[in-house]
């Protein structure tokens, strides 16, 4: 091998490396970006959380703010939905996805929570993508992902748990059979699933807690003679 074809191989490895080099500078921007984007999405979640957090403590019908976090969703989140689903095409969704996952998740409780307060029904897949202004196909794009709206749902069954025994306190007798009907309907809906990712196990067995603090609710209240007249309906659990 002459001269020449040393320097060309040299100058192959180069050019390979600079090209690699490129496409690591460009992989950190992006992150850098979608670091940013989310930390402001985060920001809404947490204020729409603390908007949530007062109904607690409030037997009326949270009109007020569940029309808050609507508004927020509105005028702010689509908005960072829409810049993550600009920088993210389809085929580097799940590449990212540790990054924005955690805020999806909980983007999907914080709607599913206000509309089981507004409507007393639990949001489908579609119908929380479509509050979002998200996809639900991962060949459409920006989506959310089934997992991740399975743990919204999970994390919504935790909140009204903690809901039906502030409920009690504040007078609401009939709100915690309700809920503790839609809990065990959550629990006997995931039983049908065939769960392989790890962290979604195990934050489903936190569920059997959750139906136990519920029907310990209902059960107080029922000895104590304060069951409604007419049985709530269990709820229609859809994925």
């Amino acid at each position: 091998m002459d001269e020449s074809d040393g320097a060309g191989s040299v100058d192959a490895v180069h050019r390979m490396f600079q090209s690699i080099r490129e496409e690591v500078e460009r992989d950190r921007i992006l992150r850098k970006e979608l670091y940013n984007v989310v930390r402001e999405l985060e920001n809404s979640n947490r204020e729409m959380l603390t908007i949530l957090q007062k109904t607690h403590s409030s037997p009326t019908k949270p009109v007020a703010e569940v029309a808050a976090v609507r508004k927020e969703i509105k005028d702010c989140v689509k908005a960072y939905v829409r810049q993550l689903a600009d920088r993210i095409k389809p085929n580097v969704y799940y590449k990212h996805h540790e990054i924005y996952r955690y805020a999806l998740q909980r983007l999907a409780f914080i709607t599913m929570f206000a509309s089981f307060l507004e409507e007393g029904e639990l949001l489908d897949r579609p119908s929380v993508a479509h509050e979002l202004d998200l996809k639900v196909d991962a060949n459409a794009g920006f989506h959310l992902d089934l997992e991740d709206y399975l743990f919204g749902v999970l994390n919504l069954a935790s909140e009204l748990t903690r809901y039906a025994v502030n409920a009690v306190t504040a007078g609401d007798y009939a709100r915690p059979f309700q809920i503790a009907a839609f809990v065990k309907n959550v629990d006997e809906m995931f039983r049908l699933l065939n769960m392989k990712n790890d962290a979604l196990r195990r934050r489903f067995d936190v569920l059997k807690y959750d139906v136990q603090k519920c029907e310990q609710v209902v059960f107080d209240l029922a000895i104590r003679g304060l069951k409604p007249s007419q049985p709530t309906p269990s709820e229609n659990v859809e994925g």
